[in-house]
């Protein structure tokens, strides 16, 4: 009689970690610019922070303004959503171990400029840490989108480039609900303007419903999530069958 033994072992499970990403810091524009304003990034920024910034140009003409800072060796800015002139534009960049503290210059503005900085924490690490993004020409509402994770931050941004405009009660029908200001920048200097940006983490993945918000003539809004890192617990186990062969 002779004994078989079978023996399978490290069989690995992997289990998603309930990652989340988290609002850690907003500036708002210089005082009352013009043709350019500037941005001090938040001294708690840390390392893979992930940086949004909105630009209100009130006179754009199909020229896109410039985003850079004085982070030597740090990310470049990215403009990842406009308007086919340029009055409402969104740009991102990864925070490193120098980004805090740093100043932001947008220049190439006309007339009336303002802007808003948020600043996430547990974001993707990858090249696009964002999802559901569209901008609107219109009033509110602006088009809900779903979510592919838990933990994302949903974000609304409201811009206008006729008036320095105060916005409120920025809300999305479904999910996450009632959104928080983080910032707004009302600009009077040219024939003015304004910037705001609101936000809030969405626990469970899923449609968020329209955006809308208490304001008038709101020249352009953007809408995005920030996905949160994906991690995974993995952990190996071991089993082992015998079986009796003759």
């Amino acid at each position: 009689m002779r004994r078989a033994l079978l023996t399978l072992i490290g069989l690995l499970v992997t289990v998603p970690a309930g990652a989340q990403v988290t609002h850690v810091g907003a500036a708002n524009g210089s005082a009352n610019p013009t043709t350019s304003f500037t941005v001090t990034i938040p001294a708690g920024t840390q390392t893979d922070d992930l940086l949004w910034l909105t630009v209100t140009n009130k006179d754009g003409a199909g020229v896109s303004p410039s985003v850079a800072d004085d982070d030597s060796g740090g990310n470049a800015w990215a403009r990842i959503a406009n308007d086919a002139n340029y009055k409402a534009s969104l740009w991102w960049k990864r925070a490193t171990a120098s980004t805090a503290s740093k100043t932001i210059t947008v220049t190439g503005l006309i007339d009336s400029s303002s802007g808003v900085l948020t600043v996430d924490r547990g974001g993707d690490t990858g090249a696009t840490p964002y999802e559901g993004l569209t901008i609107e020409e219109s009033d509110t509402p602006h088009a809900g989108f779903t979510t592919t994770r838990n933990g994302t931050m949903i974000h609304l941004a409201t811009i206008h480039a006729t008036n320095d405009i105060t916005v409120a009660d920025q809300t999305t029908a479904t999910s996450p609900g009632a959104l928080t200001e983080r910032g707004e920048h009302l600009s009077t200097g040219g024939t003015d303007s304004s910037n705001t940006q609101a936000s809030e983490q969405q626990a469970t993945a899923g449609a968020t419903g329209n955006f809308s918000w208490t304001a008038v003539a709101t020249s352009f809004s953007i809408v995005w999530a920030t996905l949160p890192i994906q991690t995974a617990d993995t952990r190996r186990s071991r089993m082992s069958t015998q079986g009796v062969g003759r």
